[in-house]
């Protein structure tokens, strides 16, 4: 198993086009976040492949929103993203993360686009971030 891990590294470590990575994001609003996520990545150098079976690693993700109450003219919406990165080879997870933020404005719909917004420009890179640093751990 630390063999596997080992060769993957390497490979992501010594040329990160090398490595590919599909997507497969599942809920609310996950047209604007897969786009948003494949942006974050290809900037980083690493080839994304969205209607592929040549690939290395997958990253699975659900996003979730829900009614999150009503304070002071505003519509609450907790929006939840939920990542696994699993090795396409072994099928074992390499890694995964949690990520929550929660907003509000007078009407749910602009509430949903404010979710999504946080999530594209705050959460997502952070994730790249961390997808990066779980193949040099």
């Amino acid at each position: 198993a630390s063999t596997d891990w080992a060769a993957l590294v390497s490979k992501f470590t010594t040329a990160k086009a090398n490595i590919k990575v599909g997507l497969k994001l599942t809920g609310s609003k996950v047209s604007t976040l897969q786009t948003c996520l494949a942006e974050q990545l290809t900037k980083q150098g690493i080839q994304v492949q969205e209607a592929s079976s040549d690939i290395d690693m997958i990253i699975h993700g659900k996003v979730s929103m829900a009614k999150a109450g009503y304070v002071l003219g505003s519509h609450m919406v907790r929006a939840d993203m939920n990542i696994r990165i699993n090795n396409i080879e072994n099928g074992k997870t390499i890694a995964a993360f949690s990520e929550r933020v929660k907003v509000g404005r007078p009407r749910i719909a602009q509430s949903q686009q404010l979710a999504v917004s946080k999530l594209c420009d705050r959460v997502i890179p952070q994730l790249v971030k961390k997808i990066q640093e779980s193949f040099t751990r």
